[in-house]
């Protein structure tokens, strides 16, 4: 079974995020805020390097889970979402492995 674009796109976004967090690991300046984990739809696009639109159909599609603080605001907490990328991507390939 061949790997399909959503396939290849979630295992591309959880490796791009798990790069971006381990970079940022060295990166806190010491105090610890986890704030700078929280993004909106743009700041996670730019992490992902994909569009808002693709952010905006990941949400739609159940891969990404955001936080609604407020009701109308959109945020994104990077570790939450690196999970449920790296967990979709397993499953998929598993899924993958289980047709051959």
């Amino acid at each position: 079974m061949r790997p399909t674009k959503t396939d290849v796109r979630l295992a591309r976004c959880a490796d791009r995020l798990a790069e971006w967090n381990a970079s940022q690991q060295g990166d806190e300046g010491g105090d610890g805020c986890p704030c700078r984990a929280v993004v909106t739809r743009k700041g996670l696009a730019g992490v992902l390097v994909v569009s808002v639109r693709t952010v905006d159909e990941m949400v739609a599609k159940g891969e990404i889970t955001p936080m609604r603080p407020g009701g109308v605001l959109v945020r994104f907490y990077l570790p939450d979402v690196l999970r449920q990328l790296t967990a979709a991507a397993v499953a998929r390939l598993e899924k993958m492995k289980g047709g051959l």
